[in-house]
């Protein structure tokens, strides 16, 4: 993605594993420089950015990104049961989610999850969206639960 953006682009990896070799080669095929790490530190000067520190040298940069892992942490979801799914990428695990349904609904009845719980590639408009949405879900199905249990007692 990134090399859309530049033609000066090195890729360090932090963790050699981190990358099939296939995809290493891929990106060196492209014109992609693949460095080693790990990264040992970041270098500037006086606020300007210079390079980062590898083993046995510098790779000089004016940007730096880093990869992240977005993964839900909380131990209520294991407590009650739910599964987090892998989200893959080129053969690369990026982020975990929790499994739920398109209006919210996950496995374990009367337990609901939106926003990037669900979807990691949620931004802050998308995931409210889906909140407002599984809100909407849950309010039908308490009302339609309530409108059983009242014509049972008719009954």
């Amino acid at each position: 993605m990134f090399h859309q953006l530049t033609d000066a682009l090195t890729v360090v990896l932090h963790d050699p594993q981190a990358l099939a070799p296939d995809a290493v080669t891929r990106l060196r095929a492209l014109g992609i420089d693949v460095v080693e790490g790990p990264v040992s530190r970041v270098l500037g000067e006086a606020g300007t950015l210079r390079g980062v520190e590898v083993p046995g040298g510098t790779v000089t940069a004016d940007a730096v990104v880093v990869a992240s892992f977005v993964e839900p942490l909380s131990p209520l979801l294991t407590t009650l049961g739910l599964e987090l799914t892998d989200l893959e990428m080129m053969g690369r695990v990026m982020a975990r989610s929790l499994a739920a349904d398109a209006v919210g609904r996950t496995a374990v009845p009367r337990v609901w999850a939106a926003g990037n719980l669900t979807d990691p590639m949620s931004q802050v408009v998308m995931a409210a969206a889906a909140g407002v949405r599984t809100g909407a879900m849950v309010n039908a199905e308490m009302v339609t639960e309530d409108q059983a249990r009242r014509l049972e007692q008719l009954d």
